[in-house]
């Protein structure tokens, strides 16, 4: 059971920063042409990667409270402890990119 919950927590972990590394390294690309160009470029770069990952927290820990009460749905509450922490993670970078989006 105990490589159960670490293949569980390493898989949803790996996938949380997977999804922010690729959001952080292909943001420019969805920027206009003419952003793009520009000298403070960065800055519109920024301010689209702290919204994809706002929007990717969003889902990944709505994604992961579902497990959370599919896993207390069937009694498997060493799952459901690990997904509850996960949760809290993903709820953490959820805040922080809410706040970071108002600040920019």
């Amino acid at each position: 059971m105990k490589n159960k919950i670490l293949g569980y927590s390493l898989l949803r972990l790996v996938l949380l920063a997977t999804g922010i590394f690729l959001i952080y390294h292909f943001a420019f690309y969805f920027l206009p042409k003419n952003i793009q160009e520009d000298q403070f470029s960065f800055m519109g770069e920024l301010s689209l990667t702290v919204n994809f990952i706002l929007i990717f927290s969003i889902l990944y820990t709505g994604f992961i409270y579902w497990e959370y009460r599919r896993f207390r749905k069937k009694s498997q509450l060493e799952l459901s402890k690990v997904s509850l922490v996960i949760l809290a993670v993903g709820l953490l970078i959820m805040l922080a990119a809410l706040l970071l989006s108002f600040k920019i």
